[in-house]
């Protein structure tokens, strides 16, 4: 026993002082110096294969290796990675960026990312430079050095065969961990300023169960391109950003133009174009030259069908024709046949892909620069909106429900080319756009055919819903195309002044901005801005009289609308679509109808600019909130048209659409009750009094027509239930929120308030509406209101009927 003891006693001893022992060495060899780089005599031995180029590889058995010559230490490195054949067709890799190798500490090629937050080039130079330092993303130990001492060669098997550093895919996760045994290098080519790799991923993920579903393996395999490039030395003007017209930018913190504080400045995100030496005398006398730089694109195979690739060629056009009022002609190039690689500087690719729309752009994030960018037109998008985008034309021209349905797909792949394009060419997308012209604009067959219908192609609105039969325009028309505001646009972001003082620059630049004040075409502002012109599916500066015409069309459709359904049907049991292809139809309803909630209490707000804009705060006046309230009480509060019930509908689907409009009922509620809209209202009634809609005439409106001016003779009907029910609800649920976020503040007190008086109407029905059912809900809506009141929470109205008063 005493021997045993003593074992005990001197293994704990041993594995007390083990970790220690062990960490110590790992810390050796981590801090240590890395093992020193073998000579190229020694590297290169009997069977290794080896391609010759910029960047050399070499190939030993599984193993595979990169030389990095010196010249292209410390210089832009385009790397990227893009899925080519597989499910994933066209995705992106998020490593695609910009890289530089530099020789690091103990025996590694660091590897950094080209960014640059700081600059001052005065009395603040040596404090930024010496404050500021890149990080090492990540390195390499050299493996060994070239042939003549001045490059460097380093191990990418893992990148190539698995998942590495330098190429990896962290945003696709069923390509993202391939198995070694079933993944690598396919082929391997040079290019004229580096290398491509096209390496097979293949692996297996195992997708849990859920309910009743058992868990499966997903097995995927994926072709991807990876390569790395060298890019030319480039000298970028740059451009600031004014907040009148809409580019994506890249932003720094500047030290020299402000003596007393550091200023953020942004800088847009545009292509280098460049002029030749030889152009530029013509180009200062206004003509239009080629550029230097030209944008090359590429249609790849995936475009196969004649109407994509003519809808994408219009496009491209649409945006050539853009950059001639910057002075460029032919800016955007189309090549033949495909691309060397996928991604390359000055160029981008356009796909047919089946899955989700696919858009990435790749930036210098130091100068805003845009180097390469990859448009994936969506069949699957394409699919699923198609009958929808008919339909909003097909009360114009039926046809384009049928025989002319091919232009209409056309002319929708066409707006997504041209509308992905503008985002390529660094514009962010102008939600003002389609509020640019007017009802009778947007019906002037002659306008159309000069303006399109909306100022940008950006913009979310696809569809002239507002024109009418007669209007004679052509059903290509009707779509949305690159317009005024794409052209000033352009002009303002790509314009050169070369030879021009950087005063005269500016005052130019000045000049084409304030072409936009009061000039509703060159209106921009974003979806995320407050104001009431931001919104996707809106139309004209008058969206109550652009929906009801967009209405009108929906009923003069609505007699055909099955008939054109069943005529092109060619299946046996035609049913099974039907109640899909009629829920498109029904949708288009709401679509209409919502946007106009953004007349209630409509607000903007916009950045105050000397000279430009001198009120930062613009109402609109009552009679637009007067207008909406009007006709939501036409196409909402009352029970739905007689057009919206055919026979056949309720005979397939069992149910007419007043049964069907709960969703959209509710959507209203929300929209009539929503605390952000009330506290729009609130402001202007504290800025302008009664010049704008208040919270009075909210009030009366909803008196009038949601709770029919409390009239105790006439029964209610389904609809106007639902509507009264989800008002009451969601007063309650804002109410709540009120209060608990600023007590009584002004708008939470008039909520309250209108909340207790509309009780006591309530609470006078429930006791004296002359209908027995009516009387009966008014009583359980009362009980609701008055739990609400009482306790600020917002139960169930089922809940309210059961609980005694």
């Amino acid at each position: 026993m005493r021997n045993m003891n003593k074992y005990i006693v001197v293994f704990a001893f041993l594995f007390a002082f083990a970790p220690v022992n062990l960490w110590a060495q790992a810390t050796k060899q981590e801090t240590g110096k890395a093992k020193a780089p073998m000579n190229y005599e020694a590297f290169f031995k009997n069977g290794m294969q080896k391609q010759d180029g910029l960047f050399p590889v070499y190939k030993n058995g599984q193993k595979y290796y990169i030389e990095i010559p010196e010249t292209a230490l410390g210089k832009d490195l385009l790397v990227s990675g893009r899925i080519i054949k597989g499910k994933y067709y066209g995705e992106v890799s998020t490593i695609t960026n910009l890289l530089v190798f530099n020789l690091g500490r103990n025996n590694t090629l660091e590897v950094r990312e080209q960014i640059c937050t700081d600059r001052a080039a005065g009395d603040m130079a040596k404090a930024v430079e010496a404050s500021s330092m890149q990080p090492v993303d990540f390195s390499y130990p050299i493996t060994a050095f070239g042939a003549d001492k001045k490059s460097y060669i380093i191990d990418i098997s893992s990148d190539l065969n698995t998942s590495g550093k330098l190429f990896y895919f962290p945003n696709q996760k069923f390509v993202n961990s391939p198995k070694a045994n079933r993944s690598g290098v396919d082929s391997i080519y040079m290019l004229s300023n580096g290398v491509k790799f096209i390496a097979l991923h293949s692996q297996s993920d195992l997708i849990p169960g859920f309910m009743h579903i058992p868990p499966r393996d997903v097995h995927t395999s994926a072709l991807i391109e990876w390569s790395l490039q060298l890019l030319p030395d480039r000298k970028i003007a740059a451009r600031e950003a004014d907040s009148r017209v809409g580019y994506a930018s890249i932003s720094y913190n500047d030290y020299d133009r402000n003596p007393y504080k550091v200023e953020k400045v942004k800088q847009i995100q545009r292509w280098h174009l460049g002029i030749a030496p030889k152009d530029i005398n013509r180009y200062l006398q206004q003509e239009t030259v080629e550029p230097i730089n030209p944008i090359r694109v590429y249609l790849d195979h995936t475009v196969s069908s004649s109407i994509e690739h003519r809808a994408i060629l219009r496009a491209i056009e649409e945006w050539n024709k853009c950059f001639e009022a910057a002075g460029f002609k032919n800016a955007l190039q189309v090549q033949q046949g495909e691309p060397e690689v996928s991604v390359a500087y000055h160029q981008i690719v356009f796909s047919y892909v089946l899955g989700k729309t696919q858009f990435t752009q790749i930036s210098d994030t130091r100068t805003g620069e845009i180097l390469s960018g990859m448009i994936g037109i969506s069949d699957r998008e394409l699919n699923e909106n198609l009958n929808r985008v008919a339909m909003m034309v097909g009360g114009y021209e039926p046809k384009a429900l049928s025989d002319s349905l091919l232009t209409v797909r056309e002319e929708y792949i066409r707006y997504q080319a041209s509308n992905l394009l503008g985002r390529m060419m660094g514009l962010i997308p102008n939600w003002g756009g389609s509020t640019a012209f007017t009802t009778q604009q947007l019906r002037d067959a002659n306008w159309v055919r000069e303006h399109s219908i909306s100022s940008s192609v950006t913009d979310g609105c696809i569809v002239n819903y507002a024109a009418q039969p007669g209007d004679g325009m052509r059903l290509s028309d009707l779509f949305a195309k690159a317009s005024d505001y794409d052209h000033w646009a352009i002009e303002w972001g790509y314009r050169q002044y070369p030879g021009t003082a950087a005063g005269n620059e500016e005052k130019a630049q000045h000049q084409l901005l304030m072409q936009a004040k009061d000039n509703a075409s060159l209106y921009f502002c974003t979806q995320g801005q407050t104001n009431y012109k931001a919104v996707e599916t809106d139309l004209g500066n008058d969206i109550v009289e652009t929906a009801e015409l967009g209405i009108q069309n929906l009923a003069r459709l609505s007699s055909q609308i099955s008939d054109i359904y069943l005529s092109q049907s060619a299946d046996n049991d035609p049913w099974k679509d039907y109640i899909q292809y009629m829920a498109d139809f029904d949708q288009l309803y709401p679509y209409y109808i919502i946007p106009v909630f953004n007349y209630i209490g409509g607000i903007s707000v916009e950045p105050i600019i000397g000279g430009y804009n001198e009120e930062g705060m613009k109402f609109l006046p009552k009679k637009q909130g007067e207008k909406a309230m009007a006709f939501l009480k036409r196409h909402v509060f009352q029970e739905a048209p007689a057009w919206r019930n055919d026979s056949l509908y309720i005979d397939v689907i069992g149910l007419n659409r007043n049964s069907r409009a709960g969703g959209y009922i509710m959507n209203v509620a929300k929209g009539l009750m929503n605390s952000t809209i009330l506290g729009r209202i609130l402001e202007g009634q504290i800025q302008k009094g009664n010049n704008v809609y208040t919270l009075n005439d909210w009030s009366k409106a909803l008196d009038q027509y949601v709770f029919l001016n409390y009239n105790t003779t006439q029964p209610l009907k389904r609809n106007q239930a639902k509507l009264q029910y989800n008002i009451i609800r969601e007063f309650a649920s804002v109410a709540s929120i009120l209060k608990a976020k600023d007590g009584y503040g002004d708008l939470a007190f008039y909520l309250v308030n209108w909340g207790k008086k509309t009780n006591e109407k309530l609470e006078y029905l429930s006791k004296n509406h002359q209908d027995t059912q009516s009387r009966a809900y008014y009583r359980g809506l009362n009980i609701f209101l008055t739990r609400a009141l009482k306790t600020g929470k917002a139960g169930g109205f089922i809940d309210a009927m059961s609980q005694k008063k």
